[in-house]
């Protein structure tokens, strides 16, 4: 397996390989993953370069089965010998105009690029949601009917419901993700002034560039008291955040999939979301879903929860919509009989 983001990213993409990684293993097959060797600080552009050169030395004195790429990470490996699959996570053509900066824009339009040459020279194409099929049969001129679905897969024995939890008589929000444009912030913070409710607190697990500008807009809204910034967290404390949150909102405005929503409901907490991309595909219950970009439909959503309007069982449904679709087992089962196709 291919994956720049091992070690450098803590997002989705980062908790897909590593998951069917583990899950291929547990179906009694042999999973190398080739990390990236750097550890200083370089653009994305640059960086792809350098492990594309990293692979070509890796597997120039190594015979392996198969060689199954993520994203744009391999797109310079010579095609010969082992099938090469190529998975598409977030169509990176589809995100370019959500980078605030030039340079930002600049360096992704040169990564799709990259993405768009792995997929036309693969053997075979999957992506994580049917939103990214499409998308990425459009911008990148592949045949639809070659590209295959396989979702994200979750751990369910990490993430599970708590056994017991506490009452409290406060209610919390849970923001997990990347703080820049794209997953919409911004949003979350005006639909929590819309609430106008001192018994529900914001709390917001990672970092990103847009984290000064989103802690002075908790200011200017007067949600200082409300909100906690978390940074990054320990799996673990990643888990207890979860299962001790009323809902996880995940307000973006555009995603692939969303392993944040998996997550959360493997652990039994309902998630407001938006209707873009591939999410709606990961939310058990679709009448939680607002408009992108609407903090007034976000708030209603939000309310329908933490306001005892959202029904009995919520927990054990959220629960048993992961286990249907998105476990470990069923996912690394599908992703096997695809190998299974190329060879």
């Amino acid at each position: 397996m291919l994956s720049s983001a091992i070690g450098t990213s803590t997002g989705g993409l980062g908790s897909y390989v590593t998951n069917l990684k583990h899950a291929l293993q547990r179906r009694g097959h042999d999973v190398t993953l080739l990390r990236p060797v750097e550890r200083f600080s370089i653009g994305p552009f640059l960086r792809t370069l350098i492990y594309n050169a990293q692979c070509l030395r890796v597997l120039g004195s190594t015979t392996p089965t198969i060689i199954h790429s993520h994203t744009y990470d391999g797109s310079l490996v010579p095609r010969t010998g082992a099938p090469f699959i190529a998975t598409l996570h977030g169509v990176l053509a589809d995100e370019v105009k959500y980078f605030s900066k030039f340079q930002d824009r600049a360096w992704a339009r040169l990564l799709a690029r990259l993405e768009a040459l792995n997929c036309r020279r693969a053997d075979r194409c999957t992506a994580v949601s049917e939103y990214s099929r499409r998308i990425a049969a459009d911008m990148y001129n592949l045949s639809i009917s070659d590209i295959e679905v396989v979702p994200a897969c979750i751990n369910l024995d990490v993430f599970e419901p708590a056994k017991r939890r506490p009452p409290s008589k406060t209610r919390r929000v849970l923001f997990v993700g990347r703080i820049y444009h794209r997953k919409g912030l911004q949003v979350l913070l005006r639909a929590m002034a819309i609430l106008r409710d001192k018994e529900v607190s914001l709390w917001i697990v990672g970092t990103g560039p847009d984290q000064p500008r989103m802690k002075r807009i908790v200011r200017a809204l007067g949600l200082s008291e409300q909100v906690r910034f978390l940074d990054i967290v320990p799996l673990r404390e990643l888990v207890h955040c979860y299962q001790t949150s009323d809902v996880v909102c995940i307000p973006s405005l555009q995603e692939g999939l969303s392993i944040v929503a998996l997550e959360a409901q493997a652990c039994g907490t309902p998630v407001v979301g938006t209707r873009v991309g591939g999410l709606p595909e990961a939310v058990a219950d679709r009448k939680l879903l607002a408009s992108p970009g609407d903090p007034y439909e976000l708030s209603a959503a939000l309310a329908h929860v933490l306001y005892g309007r959202y029904g009995e069982g919520p927990q054990w449904r959220c629960r048993e919509f992961i286990e249907k679709n998105f476990s470990s087992w069923k996912v690394s089962e599908k992703m096997e009989s695809i190998y299974r196709q190329v060879l």
